[in-house]
């Protein structure tokens, strides 16, 4: 019975059915173009837009077994024999070979922009949802299927269910600002609203003279209150006392502790907390799926110097950015899939991330990097005669490193997608044996490939069956 409630309620708000018209304007103001970029370990700072928390932060670390893609970019060169003019006996200017120094190979690699939409998707199925700060706001909100609306995650799950995945949720927020100890957690301390002289606005109205009310001040506001879950079955209980001690010192200005403090966060302003029912009502509505960005390393070994083979290796590492992966990559994303997926669903076959890939020519979204990832291999290769030409390559090593979540919540995910699109549909448009991951072009030689092609392909496709006959040609899906 659950279950067919369950999905009536997923069809209900799964999917953004928006008129064409309206779809330019809800994407900008919810998912404007972000940067595929260099990010850091940091709290985020105020957000772009209610469904981008930042551009340039992320929470988890991979220090625990990431998952490793390993390859090579191939470097060469040929010296051509070189040629000096000098003068004869006759005082005539002649050309002569002479001998030279082969030396220095140098590249360079872009990281480009994701080569599919799978983690902004999935986003929108999950996480979407903003706080809103008065009971009609909510009720209107529930009832909109555009982005502007709530997620299935709000619509299709048990309450059970929803308060302890609440509960993780503020519980991670809280030790992802841990700088001195770095809690490797999916979510990060996002804002969720604003508080302006101390009453609720939302996100999407920016304000100003306003400051950010993020996550883990819920979790503090809450304190006193019996909120917190750690099991469907279990009664409620306060918020952990350890991390209630951090927060104390953090929103109490207390700079040295391991949490840092909110006003160096937020460019000065001063915290003051709003009222004890205005958390509670932004807890009743939080959307228990993360948002935020997770972290692809790319680490690329060059030389320095060759004594005869390659030497003095240089790992330099890169932080890529992957923009809205957090729903995926979530402890709380899992959970939701496999409550919504029958028991005895064959997962799909071929889910490598690193061998089955794809290049994928259609455009993504996000932009590309700013700047190049040089690439060399310096030193002697050889010292030529006059008249000699010679050619020699060599390979830097890249490693992309992945949260393995990305590769498991990736299966999950796709597996359920399938429970709503027909078997002729999947055998017409070849789903299932689409490649799990996929390559930018630019990419194509180099191991850094993005999960959830495939997925992704059976998220669009179903998202496509619910579009109504009179809108085919024309929707923005």
């Amino acid at each position: 019975m659950f279950l067919v409630s369950s999905l009536s309620f997923l069809v209900f708000g799964l999917f953004l059915l928006v008129k064409p018209v309206q779809a330019i304007n809800l994407f900008d103001l919810f998912f404007p173009p972000l940067s595929v970029k260099n990010s850091s370990r940091q709290p985020p700072k105020t957000v772009l837009a209610p469904e981008v928390v930042s551009d340039d932060a992320f929470s988890n670390t991979l220090k625990d077994s990431p998952e490793i893609c390993s390859g090579a970019a191939g470097l060469s060169k040929t010296w051509p024999p070189k040629k000096e003019t000098v003068e004869d006996e006759q005082g005539n200017s002649v050309d002569v070979f002479v001998a030279q120094d082969a030396r220095d190979l140098d590249g360079e690699m872009d990281l480009v922009n994701l080569s599919n939409n799978g983690f902004r998707d999935f986003h929108t199925f999950l996480a979407r949802g903003e706080i809103k700060c008065t009971q009609d706001d909510l009720d209107t909100s529930f009832k909109d299927l555009t982005i502007a609306g709530q997620g299935s995650a709000s619509r299709s799950t048990p309450q059970a269910d929803i308060n302890v995945l609440r509960s993780l949720l503020l519980k991670q927020a809280a030790e992802s600002l841990n700088q001195k100890k770095k809690v490797d957690t999916i979510t990060q301390d996002y804002q969720v609203a604003w508080s302006c002289q101390g009453s609720c606005t939302e996100l999407s109205k920016k304000p100003g003279g306003c400051r950010p009310v993020t996550l883990s001040e819920i979790l503090f506001g809450l304190r006193s209150q019996q909120i917190y879950y750690t099991s469907r079955t279990a009664p409620p209980t306060f918020p952990p006392g350890d991390i209630i001690s951090k927060l104390s010192q953090y929103f109490g200005n207390n700079c040295s502790s391991d949490y840092g403090c909110f006003q160096n966060r937020f460019g000065g302003q001063v915290f003051s907390p709003l009222s004890v029912g205005t958390y509670l009502f932004m807890l009743k509505q939080l959307n228990y799926t993360p948002k935020g960005n997770v972290n692809n390393r790319i680490t690329v070994i060059r030389y320095d110097c060759y004594n005869g083979e390659k030497a003095c290796p240089s790992p330099t590492i890169f932080n890529r950015n992957l923009p809205n992966a957090a729903a995926l990559l979530s402890d709380q994303a899992y959970s939701a899939s496999k409550m919504i997926n029958p028991a005895g669903q064959a997962s799909l076959p071929n889910t490598d991330l690193c061998d089955n890939t794809i290049v994928n020519p259609a455009p993504a979204i996000d932009k590309p990097p700013i700047g190049i990832i040089t690439l060399f291999v310096h030193g002697l290769f050889k010292r030529l005669a006059p008249g000699e030409t010679y050619s020699h390559s060599e390979t830097n090593e890249i490693y992309s490193d992945y949260d393995q979540k990305s590769t498991k919540n990736s299966a999950e995910a796709e597996k359920t997608y399938a429970n709503f699109v027909p078997a002729a549909t999947q055998k017409q448009e070849g789903l299932k044996e689409k490649a799990f991951s996929s390559k930018t072009p630019a990419n194509q030689n180099y191991p850094i490939p993005d999960a959830f092609n495939r997925g992704d392909a059976y998220y669009t496709t179903f998202a496509k069956l619910l579009i109504p006959a009179s809108w085919q040609g024309n929707s923005p899906l």
